[in-house]
C-alpha cells in the first residue's frame, strides 16, 4: 500500500517537474560549453543517419526476398513448361495439359509481381504455343482468304471444315452433304 501511494504520486511529480521543461533545456544547452554541443549535435545526427540506415536495410531484405521469390516462381514455371514439351512429345497431352496450367498460375504469378517482365512475357507466349499444341490449334499470322463456301452452296451453312490437299471439305448440316472448294 505505501508502495502504490508512490506509484500513484509519480505523474504528479513527473508533470510537475516537466513545467517550463523547453526552457530550462534551452538555458542548461546555453551554459554547455561549445564542444559539448557540437558533440551532442553530431550524436543527434549520428542517431538519426543510423536509424534510416536501419530502415533501408530492412526494406532492401524484403525487396531481395520478394524477387527470390518471384525467380524460384519463374524457374518452377519454366521446369514445368519444359515438363510439358517432354509430355508432348510421348503424346501424352493430359499430363502436359495438368503441367501448362501450373505453369501459366505461376507465371502469371510472378507476371503480378512487375519483376522479370520479359523473361514472363517470353514464358507465357511458350505456354500458349504449347497449349495451342494439346488443342491442336494452328494460328495464323496473317490470314488470306482461301474462298467462299457461299459460291458452292449459297443457302447452306458450312461446318467442320478439313483440308485435303489441294481441296477445302465441309460438312452441311442442313443436306447431310459435303461440300467442296478447291483452294485458290
Amino acid at each position: 500500500p505505501a508502495q502504490f501511494s508512490a506509484l500513484r504520486a509519480l505523474p504528479r511529480t513527473i508533470a510537475a517537474k516537466a513545467k517550463g521543461t523547453p526552457s530550462k533545456v534551452r538555458s542548461t544547452l546555453t551554459h554547455w560549453p561549445a564542444s559539448t554541443r557540437i558533440f551532442i549535435t553530431l550524436t543527434l545526427i549520428l542517431a538519426v543517419l543510423f536509424s534510416g540506415s536501419i530502415v533501408m536495410l530492412k526494406r532492401k531484405r524484403t525487396e531481395e526476398a520478394a524477387i527470390r521469390a518471384a525467380s524460384e516462381k519463374l524457374e518452377e514455371a519454366r521446369i514445368k513448361q519444359q515438363a510439358a514439351d517432354a509430355a508432348l512429345i510421348y503424346d501424352n497431352v493430359d499430363e502436359a495439359r495438368q503441367l501448362l496450367k501450373a505453369a501459366r498460375q505461376r507465371a502469371t504469378e510472378v507476371e503480378a509481381t512487375a519483376y522479370y517482365d520479359e523473361q514472363v512475357a517470353e514464358l507465357l507466349e511458350r505456354i500458349r504455343e504449347a497449349e495451342d499444341t494439346t488443342e491442336r490449334i494452328t494460328r495464323i499470322s496473317q490470314p488470306e482468304n482461301v474462298g467462299d463456301f457461299g459460291s458452292v452452296a449459297p443457302s447452306e451453312r458450312a461446318l467442320g471444315l478439313q483440308v485435303i490437299e489441294p481441296n477445302l471439305y465441309a460438312f452441311s448440316p442442313e443436306t447431310n452433304a459435303i461440300l467442296r472448294l478447291a483452294l485458290e
